[in-house]
């Protein structure tokens, strides 16, 4: 078969030009796009003219004037959007949050901030974005923080179920669910990816009876929900040493280091595994 070859260059062409065109386009939209967002906070930064008390302390912590009108331009846009991004939460979870960080550059504007009353002191993202000539606010506290307590009090009543007489405690954190609504409702059935330690006062008498523990908890983790992505560790110590243990020091190596032994269980695709002892 004989194909003309004018017939495939000027294909070529054309869907060179279609492709060219079609970035033109993109290009230029992002181009207006910033364009307007650049107007937007132009006008964001004349209407201020004072910091209020938090955003002076935001300034104290950073090192920089606490005078509105000598902070660079720079400055004042990431100011006013950090108060812009404490407002959105603390108006969306009536209770207030505490700044930790902030980054502004030409692609985001994120918040990493916690909630006063969290008591284990758990870092959460804000972000605003630029769409559709406006901002649009996101946050990660209700997975990170709403979700992962929920999941913690199932884990908690298993534990508590399987092992009546054990002194433990647990770190849990919720990455993701499948369904935010339903995950409102039963977290156990939708969390799809969790991460779980186990901190316990040894009560086992042999390393088969901590590997069978930690094999029927990943199993009823998968039971809630089969397609969970999961990691789970089971760190055993004496009495004694368990006592001087807590959420907040159980990584430190001082700590670590008087533990028995650890073992992890990680479940996907519906499968399980155990690793250790470590």
């Amino acid at each position: 078969m004989i194909v003309n070859r004018r017939v495939i260059i000027t294909t070529v062409i054309i869907l060179l030009i279609v492709s060219f065109t079609g970035c033109a386009h993109k290009n230029s939209k992002q181009s207006i796009d910033k364009s307007a967002e650049h107007e937007m906070v132009k006008e964001m930064i004349s209407e201020n003219v004072v910091l209020n008390e938090r955003q002076q302390e935001i300034c104290m912590k950073e090192g920089m004037k606490t005078e509105y009108s000598l902070l660079s331009d720079e400055q004042k846009e990431a100011i006013i959007k950090i108060d812009l991004l404490l407002n959105y939460l603390e108006e969306k979870y009536d209770k207030e949050f505490i700044y930790e960080n902030f980054l502004l550059d030409a692609s985001t504007n994120s918040l990493i901030a916690r909630a006063k009353d969290d008591s284990y002191r758990r870092d959460i993202s804000a972000s605003m974005d630029w769409i559709e000539d406006k901002y649009v606010y996101s946050d990660t506290y209700e997975v990170e923080v709403v979700f992962s307590d929920k999941y913690k009090e199932c884990v908690e009543e298993y534990i508590s179920e399987q092992l009546p007489d054990a002194e433990f405690f647990t770190d849990v954190s919720v990455d993701s669910v499948d369904d935010d609504e339903l995950a409102r409702e039963d977290i156990y059935k939708h969390a799809t990816s969790v991460s779980v330690s186990i901190v316990m006062a040894n009560c086992f008498s042999s390393e088969d009876e901590n590997i069978d523990f930690l094999k029927k908890t990943g199993s009823w983790m998968m039971d809630g929900n089969n397609s969970i992505v999961s990691f789970v560790e089971l760190r055993t110590m004496n009495e004694d040493d368990y006592s001087l243990a807590n959420y907040f020091n159980y990584l430190d190596r001082d700590i670590k280091d008087k533990q028995i032994c650890k073992y992890e269980c990680l479940t996907q695709a519906g499968k399980l595994r155990i690793e250790g002892p470590y």
